[in-house]
C-alpha cells in the first residue's frame, strides 16, 4: 500500500485522453479503499471492512476492463448517465431530496434520453452491462460467484452475517448468546487482506504497463518479493 502511494505521483500519463484519467482515478481509489480496509482490519473493526473490499473489488474489475477494452471507457460513461438519468426522473415524480433538481428536469431528461440512445447505438447493445458481466469480462466468474457473493451478504443485513458477527456458541453452557465486536471473525477476514494486497499490485502492474512501462519492473519486483514472502509464510 505505501509503495502504491508513492510510486502513483511518479506515474505519467496523458490527462487529455480520458481513458488514461479514468485509469488514474480508479488506482487512486484502489489505494484509498485499500488504506481503509487495512484501518478497520487493525482496529479489529471488522464489521464494515467487507463491504470496503467489496467496493475495492468492484473497482479493480472496472480498472482491468478499462484498459483491456477499448470499448469500455463508452460502458462506464452509459452507466453514469443513466444514474443521473433516473435521479432526475425521481426529482420530476416529486422525490423531496431532490426538489433542486425540479426545474432543470424539463430539459435535461431528454438530453439524457437521446445521449444514452446514442451511445448504445454506438455499442450496438440495448442494455448497460449487470456487475455479473463485469466480472465475466474481467475472467473473473468464479470471483463473482464466491468472493463477490459473500462480500454482497456482508454489506446487507443477511442473517447469515448477523449470525457471523454478533452470535456466540458457548460450549460448556451449551448456550447461544449475543455479542458485539465479535473477535472470532479475526481468522475469516484475513483471507481477505491476501488477496486484497495481491490485486492492489496487479492494478499496479496493469497501470503502469498500460500508461507508464519504464516503472513496470519496480512493480514486478514488488510482485515477486510478496510471492516469496508468502511462499515462505505457508511453508
Amino acid at each position: 500500500m505505501d509503495f502504491s502511494h508513492e510510486k502513483i505521483t511518479k506515474i505519467n500519463f496523458v490527462t487529455k485522453i480520458k481513458s488514461h484519467s479514468y485509469s488514474i482515478s480508479i488506482y487512486c481509489s484502489l489505494i484509498e479503499l485499500a488504506k481503509s480496509f487495512h484501518t478497520l482490519i487493525s482496529n479489529e473493526d471488522y464489521t464494515g471492512s467487507l463491504s470496503v473490499y467489496r467496493t475495492f473489488l468492484e473497482n479493480y474489475v472496472e480498472l482491468i476492463n478499462l484498459i483491456d477494452d477499448d470499448n469500455y471507457l463508452k460502458h462506464i460513461e452509459l452507466e453514469f448517465h443513466e444514474h443521473k438519468l433516473r435521479t432526475l426522473k425521481s426529482a420530476k415524480n416529486g422525490n423531496v431530496y431532490l426538489k433542486s433538481l425540479v426545474e432543470i428536469v424539463g430539459t435535461e431528461i431528454p438530453k439524457k434520453e437521446v445521449l444514452i440512445k446514442d451511445i448504445k447505438r454506438e455499442l450496438g447493445i440495448k442494455n448497460s452491462y449487470r456487475i455479473k458481466d463485469k466480472f465475466s469480462m474481467a475472467n473473473m466468474l468464479r470471483e463473482y460467484e464466491a468472493v463477490y457473493a459473500e462480500l454482497c451478504s456482508e454489506a446487507h443485513c443477511n442473517l447469515g452475517s448477523l449470525f457471523t458477527r454478533h452470535f456466540e456458541y458457548n460450549e460448556a453452557k451449551k448456550q447461544i448468546g449475543v455479542s458485539i465486536y465479535n473477535q472470532d471473525v479475526a481468522e475469516k477476514h484475513s483471507i481477505y487482506v491476501s488477496i486484497l494486497a495481491v490485486q492492489l499490485i496487479d492494478a499496479g502492474i496493469r497501470i503502469v504497463s498500460s500508461l507508464d512501462p519504464k516503472l513496470k519492473p519496480e512493480f514486478e519486483s514488488l510482485k515477486q518479493n510478496f510471492d516469496e514472502q508468502h511462499l515462505a509464510i505457508n511453508t
